[in-house]
């Protein structure tokens, strides 16, 4: 990806960190270490679904948004990973 600095890179792991771990530690759903231990694999692919619905309807903006997003999850799944880890 083009354009992606290391403020930008910081500032995407912390809004990763601040979403994980909100979303992992829900004391009334919390989520179980199998479900923590899919999101590497479901996270991009629910960003493939979405690519898909934009490029049947011819959306230019949300094909250009779904494919950064999963450029981004690619690029960074190491992050992911470690960021679920931690929670």
């Amino acid at each position: 990806m083009t354009g992606f600095g290391v403020s930008d890179y910081d500032e995407s792991a912390r809004k990763l960190t601040t979403l994980v771990v909100g979303v992992c530690q829900q004391e009334v759903d919390r989520l179980t270490e199998t479900e923590r231990s899919a999101l590497p694999y479901v996270l991009p692919s629910i960003e493939a679904v979405f690519l898909g619905y934009f490029l049947r309807s011819n959306d230019k903006a949300g094909v250009e948004q779904n494919t950064l997003a999963l450029e981004w999850l690619y690029d960074h799944i190491s992050l992911v990973r470690r960021v679920l880890s931690q929670t």
